[in-house]
């Protein structure tokens, strides 16, 4: 016998023992050999109590089926270990009209809108599935479309992980409290023409001029959850759409909604869309609190077609006054003494780049307007030293250890890899006191090395340098390192640890020691460049200096008229003039 049946059979059998119990005092069975001449009346009696007139009674209260009724038993009816588990079958279904309770005091309960309400701990050891809503807390309004509300945000200790299905958004955040525009269309009417980047829907026909900046995000089809933002507007049927990598292809049929732009958007294909908001203290912060490592903030790009821009800052600065794009703001807190700093740093490797026209930077006036001034550079009169050029040294000795590379090191293309093993040294030497050195790298280190600086004093030994900028990040990345001139600079023509150079010629040596373990990929460099031994250029708020030479640096014709060099043969100012370079004091005499 199965176990729904033993159970069916119990049950059963203790309904008709509590019946019987129950009608006892009012009906009765026949007495056997007594009641010879009324036991049908007794017999009948006691079955219509027990069934009914028409045998309807017993299937209402007891059985009918397999199936029994919820009227049938009560709690009076059961004694506590009557049923038990093997009574149970487990393809059996339990239906509650109330709830239950647990010894400590736990409770489900059914009854409360259609929710069932546990008063305790849920523990679950596998999964839960959910084709509704998941809610925490008194969400108001409602939130719907398979979704996980909380009332009290989210708190993880294990951080968070996911991944974004088909089209839709890894992250998307609205501002509630500035929530104005939400429609919903189940039309199946959108369009999206990828070669133009426009939506439109001629059927549900509801965009304004508001709408730009909104966003909209498709809600059925193989495109869905897939999120644009709107930036114009064409009709009431059309717009065109920004920020939207996932539709990449004509889409139509599909239904859609239009609300405001998230505050917050991570969208498929790698999009990140961050709004601030406009109150007074509104604001985008990038915090460092300690910055001790070598960035930041660090934006590493790589072009993958013509015109790619790395960085572009638009400012509307409307009618207000005093608007700046970018303001770059340097002090110390604690005071400082005898350093250097750079409040902005342009670097370029050209090593690979030929023939082409590069610039640091280059300013373009799109539209004039009226009557306005506009300067390429407005300098406070406490800016003394304008401009200065340094004077662009030859690298005359450089060594690996006792390896002497300088034909590799100012050869582009006879590369050579340096600080193999931890605690070696490179050493860049010359007649002159440079103050900057470049190096173009055509291999990376995996880490940074850690550089200790030295340089050759007076006394012809090694001394500890003080460097004002290292943009090499330890060799992993091309860079330059720059430093002002020790007062007691000289020249030395051995290694650190007092060995011979191969070249005997005394030189201001700068040495750069290795000082990091378990480097995997040693840097390799292509080219090192030297500079500033002298300056060549100056231009002060009250001098200008040029650099001397003896022959014109360029031949004088139209393009050049007007210009000023330096003779120091003639030791004379020299003009272009129609007549060719005159000396600037007498334009009768040509210079040389």
């Amino acid at each position: 016998m199965s176990i729904q049946k033993k159970f069916l059979f119990v049950v059963y059998s203790c309904v008709i023992i509590f019946i019987l119990s129950a009608s006892v005092s009012s009906s009765r069975l026949p007495v056997v050999n007594g009641d010879s001449d009324n036991w049908g009346t007794i017999l009948n009696d006691y079955l219509v109590k027990l069934a009914g007139e028409d045998a309807t009674l017993l299937n209402e209260t007891m059985v009918n089926g397999t199936n029994i009724y919820s009227s049938s038993i009560n709690t009076t009816h059961l004694i506590d270990g009557t049923i038990t588990n093997n009574d149970i079958s487990n393809t059996t279904n339990l239906t509650l009209g109330e709830k239950i309770t647990f010894t400590l005091g736990e409770v489900i309960d059914n009854i409360i809108d259609g929710w069932i309400t546990i008063t305790g701990g849920l523990n679950v050891t596998e999964n839960i599935t959910v084709s509704g809503n998941i809610k925490v807390g008194n969400i108001n309004p409602v939130i719907t479309e398979n979704r996980i509300m909380s009332e009290g945000g989210f708190v993880s200790h294990g951080g968070y992980s996911g991944k974004n299905f088909n089209w839709s958004a890894m992250l998307q955040m609205w501002d509630y409290h500035h929530a104005t525009t939400y429609h919903k269309i189940t039309t199946g009417s959108g369009e999206f023409y990828d070669s133009t980047n426009i939506f439109c829907d001629y059927t549900a026909d509801v965009f304004t001029s508001d709408d730009v900046g909104n966003s909209i995000t498709v809600t059925s089809g193989s495109n869905k959850g897939a999120i644009a933002i709107i930036n114009h507007f064409i009709n009431s049927s059309c717009v065109y759409l920004e920020h939207n990598p996932g539709w990449n292809q004509d889409i139509s049929g599909f239904d859609w909604k239009l609300r405001d732009e998230p505050y917050i958007l991570f969208a498929d294909e790698g999009l990140y869309h961050f709004v601030v908001g406009d109150d007074e203290e509104s604001s985008f912060m990038i915090h460092v609190d300690n910055g001790t490592g070598f960035y930041g903030f660090w934006i590493a790009a790589v072009a993958g077609a013509d015109q790619f821009q790395t960085q572009t800052i638009e400012t509307d600065i409307k009618d207000y006054d005093g608007v700046v794009s970018q303001n770059i703001y340097m002090y110390s807190s604690t005071g400082a003494t005898d350093v250097h700093s750079d409040m902005v740093s342009f670097e370029s490797d050209s090593s690979g780049i030929n023939d082409s026209d590069l610039h640091f930077m280059h300013f373009n006036i799109i539209g004039k307007g009226i009557n306005n001034t506009i300067s390429a550079f407005k300098i406070d009169p406490m800016v003394e030293d304008i401009i200065s050029v340094g004077e662009a040294d030859v690298l005359d000795s450089a060594y690996y250890e006792s390896t002497n590379i300088t034909s590799n090191v100012k050869d582009e293309g006879a590369d050579v890899e340096v600080f193999i093993n931890d605690n070696e040294y490179v050493y860049i030497g010359n007649s002159v006191n440079f103050t900057s050195m470049t190096f173009a790298l055509s291999t990376l280190a995996n880490r940074n090395i850690n550089l200790e600086y030295y340089y050759c004093n007076s006394s012809h030994e090694y001394e500890e340098l003080t460097i004002g900028t290292d943009t090499t990040n330890g060799f992993q990345i091309s860079g330059s390192i720059g430093f002002s001139n020790p007062t007691n600079r000289g020249t030395c023509n051995t290694e650190y640890d007092g060995t011979l150079f191969s070249d005997k010629n005394n030189y201001t040596y700068v040495a750069l020691k290795r000082t990091i373990n378990n480097l995997n990929t040693p840097p390799v460099i292509d080219y090192v460049g030297i500079s500033g031994s002298a300056v060549t250029f100056d231009l002060k708020n009250d001098l200008l200096k040029l650099n001397p030479v003896d022959t014109a640096p360029e031949t004088c014709d139209t393009s050049w008229k007007g210009s000023v060099y330096f003779d120091i043969s003639e030791d004379q100012y020299c003009v272009c003039t129609s007549n060719g370079w005159k000396e600037m004091d007498d334009t009768t005499a040509d210079c040389s």
